[in-house]
């Protein structure tokens, strides 16, 4: 029964439509991001003016920046953002190749007659035989990672940072991060060489400021708004701890007084001679007493919430000689419990116990680009603050962002310690390796793929074409490419024609010298092996994802 006066929403229609092959619409969508990939992908550092509804305009040449923006009503354009946002928010690298060489397969394979299940099937069996490829010590392009080579762990960070750095800094700002991104990821490593948990840098923005004042500090570093130095120092002077260690309580709750903790309560207070704030003094005081008198009890200097602290409990504190810091957020109160080696305090009448008291070993003042800090050390940890600096808003941004990638890289290779000297030379490997498959299947494979061997010639050339074309526009290395291009090119020839040179034939146009050149670091950028194979793995299966989907049911609802 509805209430009087409300109508209920007729309930739409849902709507079938046809899949990414034969939906000409999404196609050109998909053809309109290719072009711009395509054109980003290359090594002249293009640089996105991306304006958003709300009229923000976003400066960016990182795809990580780009996609979360992008707003679209296909389902499948939303399928294919979310898949490379989705490698992005993984590996921190390679969103820019797995998005531009997933549409270059996707809109390759539309071109021909072979059916769209058959391809995929194709494909799908390559791909698994390029994975093992690279996977072995066949592959001539891969490089074992010193990590003990600081010149290498430089040119590793270069290759992140190489997205921005052409347009924002110049060469002297960029060498100045390169060296800070690598001291940071070394000095974070534990004594121990446990690499469980080695997401301990934390990261500062300062807005205002040029590059070459980038800097690291020990620690966590906490912005006092609305304080002096003077007035944080005077607080600090006057901690109650009597330990040789500053103690500290986090609350991962609000502590404002909108707790779902009242959300059941009802309650009268009946007093005639009282004003109404007076009452509501009266109402928040309970549970502000009852956290007081136990930081009270347990000696705390710190109270910190993830969340808001009342301005009121706040007061008290400050009486009691109690500093408070609030708005922490989910990552720094994380950071904050890993470096106390402590827990968090999950209700305003939890009692608190020695579990949930955490150690620092230090905690001071410092007032930078006009603002004041607190930095908060513990006693164990190598938890890091990487203090970012630009003069204006959106080129701080970036830098975060690619700091951020580069660390994460850095993090990555220590679990896979290989990496590629070049940024398309590799992929140009794997396109000759593809060739000699295709030149030594035999009819038993061609059988349990389910394909014609005119078909299988085919769809292969044509996915080779796909990892030449998306190698060569990264205009990198230019002789050793145009050198495979060439060889490609008549491996292509051969191939239509049946004439295909077996495996062994295809290693020749990798001469003595040029393997010995490929094992040296010849080459100021280096590229994460892990990162760029996934990013492959993640564009074939996302491309034959595209290809599969024959309806697409729109339920407007």
């Amino acid at each position: 029964m509805n209430a009087p006066g409300i109508t209920p929403c007729k309930a739409l229609q849902s709507e079938i439509i046809q899949g990414p092959t034969k939906n000409h619409e999404t196609i050109q969508q998909l053809k309109s991001l290719f072009d711009l990939f395509s054109t980003l992908y290359s090594e002249d550092n293009h640089t996105l003016l991306q304006n958003s509804s709300q009229g923000h305009v976003t400066m960016t040449s990182s795809l990580a920046r780009m996609l979360p923006s992008l707003k679209t009503k296909d389902p499948i354009i939303k399928l294919f953002l979310t898949s490379i946002e989705n490698h992005i928010k993984v590996y921190c690298e390679g969103g820019m190749l797995s998005a531009f060489l997933c549409l270059k397969i996707f809109l390759t394979s539309l071109s021909g007659e072979i059916k769209p299940h058959v391809i995929s099937n194709i494909y799908d069996w390559l791909l698994d035989k390029v994975v093992i490829y690279l996977q072995s010590d066949q592959s001539s392009c891969k490089k074992e990672f010193n990590f003990a080579n600081i010149d290498m762990l430089k040119h590793l960070v270069r290759s992140q940072l190489s997205a921005y750095t052409s347009t924002y800094l110049n060469d002297t700002e960029i060498q100045h991060m390169i060296q800070l991104v690598v001291n940071a990821f070394v000095s974070s490593i534990p004594e121990d060489g446990d690499y469980s948990d080695l997401y301990n840098i934390q990261y500062q923005c300062v807005e205002g400021k040029p590059p070459l004042e980038s800097h690291l500090i020990d620690g966590l570093l906490y912005q006092m708004p609305h304080l002096t130095l003077k007035s944080v120092s005077v607080i600090l002077s006057g901690l109650t701890s009597k330990t040789d260690a500053t103690k500290v309580v986090l609350y991962n709750i609000s502590l404002s007084g909108d707790s779902e903790v009242f959300s059941d309560m009802n309650f009268e207070i009946k007093v005639p001679s009282v004003q109404d704030n007076e009452v509501d003094t009266l109402h928040d005081s309970w549970w502000m007493n009852k956290i007081l008198t136990q930081l009270k009890r347990l000696n705390i200097d710190i109270l910190a919430c993830q969340k808001v602290v009342h301005p009121t409990l706040t007061k008290m504190c400050q009486n009691e000689k109690i500093l408070v810091i609030d708005r922490l957020g989910e990552a720094m109160a994380n950071q904050l419990l890993k470096m106390t080696d402590s827990q968090a305090v999950t209700l305003m009448t939890q009692k608190l116990e020695e579990t949930h008291i955490g150690l620092l070993s230090e905690v001071k003042a410092l007032r930078f680009a006009e603002k004041t800090f607190l930095t908060l050390q513990g006693k164990s940890s190598n938890l890091k603050t990487m203090v970012l600096c630009h003069r204006y808003e959106e080129p701080l941004q970036e830098l975060k962002e690619r700091c951020e990638a580069a660390n994460h890289v850095l993090k990555l290779t220590l679990y896979n310690p290989y990496v590629f000297v070049t940024k398309g030379q590799w992929l140009l490997d794997v396109a000759s390796h593809i060739a000699g498959i295709i030149g030594s299947c035999d009819e038993g494979d061609i059988k349990s793929i389910g394909c014609t061997r005119l078909e299988f010639v085919t769809a292969g050339r044509n996915l080779l074409k796909c990892f030449k074309h998306v190698a060569v526009s990264s205009d990198e290395d230019k002789d050793s490419v145009d050198l495979i291009e060439a060889e490609l090119e008549d491996i292509c020839v051969g191939l239509d024609s049946y004439n295909v040179k077996t495996s062994d034939e295809l290693t020749d146009h990798y001469p003595e010298d040029d393997k010995a050149a490929n094992s040296a670091v010849n080459d100021d950028k280096l590229y994460s092996f892990r990162t760029q194979t996934k990013a492959l793995y993640c564009a074939v299966k996302t491309a034959l994802l595209l290809l599969k989907i024959d309806k697409v049911i729109i339920n407007p609802n």
